[in-house]
């Protein structure tokens, strides 16, 4: 269908006359400061996000490095609440990088377009919710729209102050999120003879030099974020559930309604110049590193935040000569932005009937907090898998708590700072979602909960356990495997596993089929102290119903608390009884 502009009468006055206002040479920073202003009222008027308490837990301890994430977000959050209390504190530096995000987008976009640009970025999922949400996406895309913005002018001119900032936004960058590695690797790769260039090499070499205690911090902890995500959780079948989500969780963050336009129109551009070769590089890269992982495992739908600035150059540079697709976009982006104010309006006020809420984070949570603290006492609570609640627990009431990770869940910084490990010897609450025998319910106002007091708490959290048999593991079903395995103790005193007789300990070895857990056997440690470490040979009762890939984990069991995650999945090939084929 040719391309024909908008159909007259008095839209096409409103649109030519908001086009003429964006185009306006100070438009970009009055857009940002209205972007500012909207997201400070609400990082204001709204409850915490859980995963927000969270990095605010973060901010408690400055560090170079933490369990899942680079520190940027928790140095924000700690500098925040310096200047504003609660949860606008929390957000004020995200507020101001999201604000910043929306100068630099625009700015960088042709004066005529500048309008299409604004309506783009209110349309949209993630920028709407990056504009506040405190999260390491904020500095994440903040910061790879500098890089991208002084890449096009390093690009343009081989000029040592620039490559002096870019070296600076790539360091901010990899402090802000580690994914932000995917936008460095495919924006060179877009022109690798960039490498010819004496500037590079400082660009590159001021750049490890701020990254330094970044990566020593990583080595300390042994890269233990890595690890987590290529071996230390449960590997779930590839049903294709994971493909499908990521595909089709793309249309609807790159906008509510515009998603599919933006994306075709970005993929539909043809680089015009070595910097729009690194945007197209950043955007098929991104996408199709994630298409891999998805493959493998769950991609969350934030993960291609960083594909922002390069999706929505490409796209307004492609509708730009196209006015019925311009028209297009304006017809969806106008109702995108109404649901997106719907949607805000609700996360400050708790209009929606009860009955239809999927999934509540931020109404009811500091009254919440207070019954907990109301039925603790001064009892530290033990939150059974779920980092969020401590996290709250703490933001809203000032309570103490701290998250038992089991071989179910995975480390979170909770264990990295060993939080749980200050509470041995005290009498706590082991509080879950799940009722079990001999449990006590709170009806909160966000549902109920299920606790049991547990007295003289013994944390086993530290403790590591490896298996010295040669890998890979080959079993035979329905056999008794001895397994010679090394406990180590990472605490700073002996670990007297009977001291609580009536929670003896033992360890488990835990059977995982297509991501579930199918059995385990048991090893009493309750006749054992561990000094640095102990060498056991425990029998392995091989009781599967079928042969095949399984994975097992060590996990350490208090009586009927626990059990901690003591080792990495480690794959077990299992197979039928008679001769080896």
């Amino acid at each position: 269908m040719p391309d024909s502009p908008l159909h007259s009468g008095p839209a096409v006055s409103l649109r030519t006359r908001w086009e003429a206002l964006a185009a306006q040479p100070h438009f970009p920073w009055l857009a940002a400061g209205v972007w500012f202003a909207l997201n400070l009222l609400q990082a204001s008027l709204t409850e915490l996000f859980h995963d927000e308490a969270y990095y605010w837990f973060y901010s408690s301890r400055m560090a170079w490095a933490y369990a899942e994430h680079a520190p940027m977000i928790a140095w924000m959050i700690r500098l925040g609440g310096y200047l504003l209390p609660g949860e606008a504190g929390v957000r004020l530096f995200p507020v101001l990088m999201g604000a910043t995000t929306v100068g630099l987008l625009i700015r960088e976009t042709a004066p005529a377009q500048r309008g299409l640009m604004t309506v783009l970025i209110g349309a949209g999922f993630l920028t709407h919710l990056g504009g506040f949400f405190a999260a390491p996406d904020a500095p994440m895309a903040c910061f790879a729209v500098a890089f991208l913005v002084l890449w096009r002018r390093y690009l343009e001119r081989d000029d040592w102050r620039l490559a002096l900032l870019t070296g600076i936004a790539v360091a901010a960058l990899l402090y802000s999120k580690y994914h932000g590695a995917m936008v460095l690797f495919f924006a060179f790769w877009g022109w690798p003879g960039v490498v010819r260039r004496r500037s590079f090499w400082l660009l590159a070499g001021l750049a490890l030099l701020l990254l330094t205690p970044l990566l020593l911090a990583l080595v300390e902890q042994q890269f233990e974020t890595f690890r987590f995500h290529l071996t230390g959780r449960i590997r779930k079948p590839n049903d294709g559930s994971f493909t499908i989500n990521y595909l089709t969780n793309q249309p609807l963050v790159a906008g509510l309604l515009t998603g599919w336009l933006v994306l075709m129109a970005a993929f539909r551009r043809r680089p015009h110049d070595r910097f729009e070769r690194s945007l197209r590089w950043i955007l098929f890269g991104v996408l199709g590193f994630l298409f891999l992982v998805s493959l493998n495992t769950w991609v969350e739908a934030n993960w291609s935040a960083a594909i922002t600035a390069p999706l929505l150059w490409l796209a307004v540079a492609w509708l730009a000569d196209r006015p019925s697709w311009q028209a297009w976009a304006y017809r969806l982006a106008l109702p995108g932005i109404g649901l997106m104010l719907i949607f805000r309006a609700y996360l400050m006020v708790d209009f929606i009937p009860p009955l239809t809420k999927i999934r509540n984070e931020v109404h009811g949570w500091d009254i919440w907090a207070q019954q907990m603290k109301d039925m603790a006492g001064d009892r530290p609570l033990l939150f059974d898998n779920a980092y969020k609640y401590p996290a709250k627990y703490a933001f809203y009431a000032g309570g103490v708590g701290a998250n038992l990770s089991n071989f179910f869940y995975h480390p979170t910084q909770y264990d990295a700072w060993g939080v749980q490990d200050s509470f041995e010897g005290d009498t706590v609450l082991y509080v879950t979602r799940t009722a079990l025998e001999q449990m006590d319910t709170v009806q909160a106002v966000t549902g109920n909960f299920y606790y049991r007091e547990v007295p003289n708490f013994q944390s086993y959290q530290q403790i590591r356990v490896k298996v010295l048999d040669p890998m890979p593991l080959e079993w035979v079903q329905d056999s008794v495997r001895r397994l010679s395995l090394r406990i180590y103790n990472d605490y700073a005193h002996p670990v007297d596993f009977g001291r609580v007789p009536e929670r003896p300990a033992s360890l488990t070895c835990n059977f995982f089929r297509r991501g579930k857990w199918v059995s385990f056997s048991s090893f009493p440690l309750d006749a054992y102290t561990l000094q640095d470490s102990l060498t056991i040979t425990m029998p392995v009762p091989v009781k599967v119903a079928e042969t095949g890939a399984y994975q097992i984990v060590f996990g350490i069991k208090s009586g009927w608390l626990g059990g901690w995650q003591n080792s990495a999945f480690l794959d077990v090939q299992v197979r039928a009884p008679g001769p080896e084929p």
